[in-house]
């Protein structure tokens, strides 16, 4: 008996499927908004775009703002 093949796309790279971001307030709401990150440290991350002047991001567990 021969294994079937898994389909095409199983072979895509996660990474790809994944969206980085961040949650804000926004309505008094949080909100995901995706962002595109540059330099990385230890402890800061700069974020190129995806955010707006005066945005408040939501910090600490993200399992604080899981459904």
């Amino acid at each position: 008996m021969q294994a079937a093949a898994p389909p095409k796309d199983a072979s895509k790279d996660k990474k790809n499927d994944e969206v980085q971001g961040v949650f804000v307030i926004r309505n008094k709401k949080a909100e995901f908004a995706p962002v595109q990150t540059g330099v990385a440290g230890t402890t800061d991350i700069e974020v190129l775009t995806g955010l707006q002047d005066g945005d408040e991001i939501v910090t600490g567990s993200y399992k604080c703002c899981e459904r």
